[in-house]
Parts: structure tokens; sequence; C-alpha cells
């Protein structure tokens, strides 16, 4: 590990916009971006799992990551921007990778190889050697993501080799809720490597052990519980901060059982339905998702009113 890099504080999962059709919506990426920036997000993560990236091609990763450099570089963006180039196919993700740093990315992460998962940390440890050699200077997060990728390598053992081996190794996004795990992660190589929470109900935890970077999927709709439990341990004249921190915990925790409530088609659709009765109309899915119908988008903005959300969403 020679890189030296980090994407300080709060992360935003971007969602991609689409068409009625499926087809791609770049024209509202930059409404998508002032929407972001006026919540006060830092940081973007492109074209991850609330980018539904699994059911994108190679080509439209590539012009929606050219889309998000180009707005953000009219804007005088200060924040990172990581495009998530992880896929099932090695030369699909190394030319991604390219790509990336060529483009003007800041950094690119990768999920473990899916389907054909590798099962051996010396397999797993190839695999990714091998993914970042085509760049072997620019900045590397591991994506890790267990319960969707099935992914059996012991984590700990994987980081403290891949810091040996892969130069451009900075980080990981940890979309896990083992806090005992996340601990031990920010703990390796001497705490070297950024560990960025990616489970939106684990920010109260992560706090209170020290951390504060994220890769959350409702920021592009909720922003105020986030920095509200910043204020609060940033300020010095609060003794008792575990009680102020589980008023926003809870506020999370309301709205992320509502998400999975509605998560009829899983949650990287039900986080897009949110944006939309949030005011941010990113328009429909790809299938294999599907959007609510009216019946259950009238259900569910009834539910958000009863727990406060739009009055403490921003």
């Amino acid at each position: 590990m020679s890189v030296k890099f980090r994407a300080d504080g709060l992360s935003a999962a971007i969602i991609t916009p689409m068409h009625a059709d499926g087809s791609l919506n770049l024209s509202l990426i930059e409404p998508y971006f002032q929407r972001l920036v006026s919540l006060k997000i830092q940081n973007f993560y492109i074209t991850g799992t609330s980018g539904e990236f699994p059911s994108l091609t190679v080509a439209e990763r590539k012009e929606i990551l050219e889309t998000w450099v180009t707005v953000a570089r009219k804007h005088s963006f200060k924040g990172k921007l990581i495009a998530h180039i992880g896929s099932a196919c090695l030369k699909d993700s190394q030319e991604l990778a390219i790509h990336a740093k060529k483009t003007g990315a800041d950094a690119i992460a990768a999920v473990c190889p899916y389907y054909l998962v590798p099962i051996r940390v010396d397999s797993m440890l190839n695999y990714f050697v091998k993914l970042t050699s085509v760049v072997p200077d620019f900045p590397f997060y591991y994506y890790h993501f267990p319960a969707t990728t099935k992914c059996p390598v012991n984590l700990i053992t994987f980081l403290e080799q891949a810091v040996e081996k892969i130069p451009s190794f900075v980080g990981l996004k940890f979309t896990d809720r083992d806090m005992d795990l996340f601990e031990k992660a920010t703990k390796v190589n001497g705490g070297s490597l950024q560990v960025m929470a990616g489970f939106d109900d684990t920010y109260a935890d992560i706090l209170q052990l020290g951390f504060r970077d994220t890769v959350f999927g409702s920021l592009s709709s909720m922003s105020g519980p986030f920095h509200r439990m910043n204020a609060i341990m940033d300020d010095a004249s609060i003794v008792n901060k575990s009680e102020k921190l589980e008023v926003e915990k809870k506020r999370i925790d309301d709205l992320m059982k509502l998400v999975n409530k509605y998560a009829l088609y899983g949650i990287t659709a039900c986080l897009k339905d949110l944006c939309k009765i949030s005011g941010l109309d990113l328009g429909t899915h790809r299938a294999p998702l599907m959007s609510l119908n009216e019946e259950d988008v009238k259900n569910f903005k009834k539910d958000l009113e009863a727990i406060g959300y739009f009055e403490w969403n921003v």
C-alpha cells in the first residue's frame, strides 16, 4: 500500500436516472448533483448497487461517469468522485478502471466477483491484484457486501494481505452490520485503511467508535439526521451525547423500516421511489426492478408523514 487517498465524510451512493423505457436519462444528473450539493453531501459513489450497476452495460457505465465528471467540473466541485467498476467479468472491470482514471474520477471501487465467487483468500487477492494492475497508482476501495455477494473469504485476512499486495489499496466500503468486524477493519495495518460504512442505520454506531466516513443510499433523499449527529459529536457542551444521538438514530431506523416494508422490488428500487416522494424524480427502474404502483406510493407517503419524515429529512 503506497497510494494515499481519502474521501472524508458523507458520500452518497448515486442512483442512476432513467426514462420510462429504462434507458439512461443523463439530463437529470446536473439537477441531481445540485440537489446533493444543497444537502451538503461531500462525495459521490457512482454506479454502485444504488445505481443498478449489474443491469448496466459497460458503455452505459462509462457514459454515466463521464456525465458526473463533466457536471462536477462545471460546478467546481471540491469533493471526490468514486467510480464503482466491479462486475462479474475481470476484463469489464479492468476496462472500466482504465476509463475511470482517464475520465477524471478520483478513485475506483469494486465488489468481489459474484456468481463465480472466490472462496479462498488467495483467489480473491489474485483477482484484485489483476484488476488494479491496469491502473496501479489509482486509489482503490474494496466493496465489502457479503449479504449480496455471498463471499465467504475472511475479511480481515484479505485486508491484511491486500495492503501488502495492492499498492493502490486505500480502504473499503463496509456494507455490513457487524460492528466488531468494522472496528477490526479500522485497525488493519495500523489503521491506514479508510473504512466507509455502507448501511445507513449504523451511523450512530460508527460515530461512537470515532469514525464518520460513509457511502449511504438514503443520502439522495435525506441528510438531516446525519448532519445533526455530526453536530452533536462536535459540540463539547453536550455531555450525554448518546441520548441525543438516539433521537436521530431512531429517525433513521424508522425510515429504513419503511424502506424495507415498501421494498416490494428490492431496496435499490425503493430508494429511487423514496427520492421521487422526496421531490427528486429520477425516473423508473430497469428490469428486473420495478417502481411501486400508485397505491403503494400513496401508502408509503402516508407512512412517511406518520414518522415526521418531511419535517426532519433535510
